[in-house]
C-alpha cells in the first residue's frame, strides 16, 4: 500500500516562465578597431539582440529597469604590433572595482583574448559601457571574437 502525501494545488504561476528578453543585451563587434585614447569606449556595432527595455549608443546601454545584471566581456586581438589593451566595465562615469580585462603586449602575429563577468546592480537610467583602449578583434557574420552581453536577473 503507497502512502500519498499532498501538499496545496495551488502554485504561483506568475513568474512560472519569465519573459527576461526585455532586459538582456549581446552585442559584438564586427569590424577589428585599433582604440588609442586611454578612455575609448568600445562601439558594439552589431545587436544579436538589445531588449525592449533597453536602448544603445555607441556602445553604451542604458537600462530602464532597476536590478541586478549579470554582464559579461569577452575580448580578443590579433596581435600586429607589441601593445597590450586594457579595459574596464564602466557604470555611468565610474569604472568598477574587480572588472579589469588586460591583456600585455605579445609577439606579433598571435592572437590573446580576456574576459570578465560580474553581477551588478543597476538603477533604472544607469549607462553600462567598456571604456579603455587597445586593439580589439571584431568580424563581421558573427564570428567576432569580441562582445559585451547582460541580462537583468531580478530585483
Amino acid at each position: 500500500m503507497a502512502t500519498v502525501i499532498r501538499g496545496s494545488d495551488n502554485f504561483d504561476t506568475a513568474n512560472a516562465d519569465p519573459d527576461i528578453s526585455p532586459n538582456a543585451w549581446h552585442r559584438y563587434l564586427s569590424v577589428s578597431t585599433n582604440y588609442t585614447s586611454s578612455n575609448s569606449t568600445i562601439d558594439f556595432d552589431t545587436s544579436v539582440h538589445t531588449g525592449s527595455n533597453l536602448t544603445e549608443a555607441g556602445g553604451k546601454i542604458t537600462v530602464s529597469v532597476a536590478g541586478m545584471y549579470l554582464i559579461s566581456f569577452q575580448g580578443a586581438r590579433y596581435a600586429s604590433v607589441d601593445t597590450g589593451w586594457d579595459w574596464t566595465l564602466t557604470v555611468n562615469s565610474t569604472e568598477l572595482s574587480g572588472t579589469r580585462a588586460y591583456v600585455a603586449g605579445n609577439n606579433v602575429g598571435s592572437y590573446d583574448s580576456t574576459g570578465m563577468t560580474i553581477p551588478v546592480q543597476l538603477a533604472a537610467g544607469d549607462t553600462v559601457f567598456m571604456q579603455g583602449d587597445g586593439d580589439l578583434h571584431g568580424s563581421p557574420g558573427g564570428n567576432s571574437m569580441t562582445s559585451f552581453t547582460g541580462v537583468r536577473l531580478g530585483a
